[in-house]
């Protein structure tokens, strides 16, 4: 029996696939594939939010006129390492503000959702979460179990 896929693969040059752009050839049918592919899937959300978090920490002392200090670099990398362990790729990508104790906040206000995540220093800072759907409100310290923020962020994914 004769089998299409198979005879086609059998005489792609796998070679130049994987190399179809070096010496300035064109890029094959494979190639761009697989660059729209990973550019379709891969989620947006962390360079727009790395990229305000690093506005945040380029904020002088004194940023809101009322003597607020800079905000602190460990709870900015703490809230991108919590965002990266509960975040989904469809997840909505929240709103990132300074706080004036030299924290960072992380909102996001979505049609059944209202989550704020307020980090001050690492495990440090809580998580306020309403389902408006339900009429639920949950508030915990980030120190403590915080599986009731990775619901939030199953109801505002998908």
């Amino acid at each position: 029996m004769n089998n299409a896929a198979r005879d086609y693969s059998a005489n792609v040059d796998v070679d130049a696939v994987v190399t179809a752009n070096r010496d300035g050839e064109h890029a094959s049918p494979f190639t761009r594939f697989r660059q729209a592919h990973v550019a379709a899937t891969q989620p947006v959300w962390p360079a727009k939010v790395v990229s305000k978090m690093s506005a945040l920490l380029r904020l002088r002392p004194d940023w809101d006129t009322y003597g607020a200090p800079s905000p602190r670099y460990d709870a900015a990398m703490f809230a991108l390492t919590l965002l990266d362990g509960i975040m989904r790729p469809d997840t909505p990508e929240p709103s990132v503000v300074p706080t004036p104790n030299g924290g960072v906040q992380l909102e996001w206000h979505e049609t059944h959702v209202d989550l704020e995540i307020h980090v001050l220093a690492p495990y440090e800072g809580d998580v306020w979460w309403k389902d408006h759907g339900t009429g639920v409100e949950h508030a915990v310290d980030l120190s403590q179990d915080i599986t009731v923020l990775q619901q939030a962020i199953g109801r505002m994914s998908g």
